[in-house]
């Protein structure tokens, strides 16, 4: 009797479905980290008035992240642009690499620089994946939005 052997291939999986959201669950949850060890501090900043509640930022945060995977899979499987991917990597490098320099070395002018980084990175993610995708580009407005408003948020509090 000849033994069935089990494939994870036969499955026909593709693993971008797996690999991109654990990816940017990885980047919510360090970010998360540095954020969370650094709320005393930022509590006891003088923080502008305009400044949203840690649940709106938390609700914020869920939802670009959300949106940003359903971006990254459409760009994957409409075309497999690795160039663009590199591009949403690095961006997600530098939404990590913020989280430490605010909140953790309280460095407002180095920051604010990487956080214009981190706009223009999106930004560009917009503008590229546009002509891939449409509902790609329009996926990534509400985090250009949310990095403009925390960019300012960023300067304010510098």
């Amino acid at each position: 009797m000849k033994k069935k052997s089990f494939s994870l291939d036969k499955l026909n999986i593709d693993y971008n479905y797996i690999l991109v959201p654990f990816s940017v669950i990885l980047v919510s949850l360090i970010g998360s980290f540095f954020t969370q060890a650094g709320l005393d501090w930022y509590y006891s900043l003088n923080l502008p008035n305009f400044t949203p509640s840690g649940q709106v930022i938390g609700y914020a945060w869920t939802t670009i992240y959300t949106l940003l995977t359903v971006s990254i899979l459409i760009i994957l499987t409409e075309k497999r642009d690795t160039k663009l991917v590199k591009w949403f990597i690095l961006n997600g490098f530098l939404n990590i690499l913020w989280t430490p320099l605010f909140f953790t070395l309280h460095s407002f002018e180095i920051a604010f620089i990487e956080i214009i980084l981190l706009n223009l990175t999106t930004i560009y993610l917009a503008v590229k994946s546009w002509r891939i995708s449409k509902l790609a580009s329009i996926l990534l407005w509400p985090y250009i939005g949310w990095g403009t408003f925390a960019t300012y948020l960023s300067f304010c509090i510098w």
